[in-house]
């Protein structure tokens, strides 16, 4: 269903858009608003997908509407209605992204629907680009993510021996580290416990660890990261930081008792 708002100061006017069309039928989720204000107010609150506006109205016409609304980030598309003397509103009102305008007292259910079916293919196209962004986004997110365990694995075992490509490496992946000596913290979730609660998830409860130790890091002020591997954590901290490890462990070994 899209949400329609329909603006006229005019009652008469306002049931008159109304009557055109079956707009349940068509999908079409109906409100209306008397004035400019009240429906910003109203758009705020309902996030409309259209709005119908007329152009003169008392307290704030369609112009101001459109412009405050454009202010406040609401993304509903507009489509204005005219008279023979708004000539000067119309055109700034285009000018601030109406989608289209019609003449008010030549309003027909066939041009209101077109106008309609047009703006609703519009948000449909912008809605899939939007889907597909940030599917993008997130894959591009996960591959990073892969790298920097990648990485940090390799440095782990010894495979990262230039250590001008270290220091490059932890710059490209933001670790907050510096190449040279630095401090792992072994942390290990037994098994056991996870399953000691059948509702456990074992993602979620690794995740959960994970911010735990996150949050113990941030206290010691560390700039340390926490990655997986396979079913452990490790945290690579700068040596000046030992004594989280105690800490570290002597959390982990409660959180069955809280997940």
């Amino acid at each position: 269903m899209f949400k329609v708002l329909i603006v006229d100061d005019e009652l008469l006017a306002r049931v008159g858009i109304k009557s055109l069309l079956p707009w349940n039928e068509l999908g079409y989720e109906l409100y209306e608003s008397e004035n400019g204000e009240k429906a910003l107010a109203l758009a705020m609150e309902i996030q409309p997908d259209i709005i119908i506006t007329d152009m003169k109205m008392p307290v704030m016409n369609g112009v101001e509407l459109i412009r405050k609304a454009k202010e406040v980030h609401l993304r509903s598309k507009f489509i204005v209605l005219s008279a023979f003397d708004d000539f000067d509103l119309v055109k700034e009102s285009m000018k601030l992204g109406a989608e289209d305008y019609m003449r008010k007292l030549e309003l027909e259910a066939d041009t209101l629907q077109i106008a309609l079916e047009s703006v609703c293919k519009k948000i449909h196209s912008e809605r899939a680009e939007k889907d597909t962004l940030q599917l993008q986004q997130k894959h591009i997110s996960e591959n990073i993510q892969t790298l920097k365990r990648g990485f940090l694995r390799d440095l782990l075992v010894g495979k990262q021996t230039d250590w001008n490509s270290v220091a490059k490496q932890l710059q490209l992946h933001d670790l907050g580290m510096e190449s040279g000596c630095l401090t792992v913290i072994l942390v290990e979730i037994p098994k056991r416990e996870i399953d000691k609660d059948a509702t456990h998830n074992s993602a979620v409860f690794k995740e959960t660890v994970k911010s735990i130790i996150k949050e113990i890091l941030k206290n010691y002020k560390s700039h340390g990261t926490v990655f997986s591997w396979r079913t452990m954590n490790w945290q690579s901290l700068k040596p000046r930081k030992m004594q989280v490890k105690m800490k570290c462990f002597g959390c982990l070994k409660n959180i069955p008792r809280y997940c």
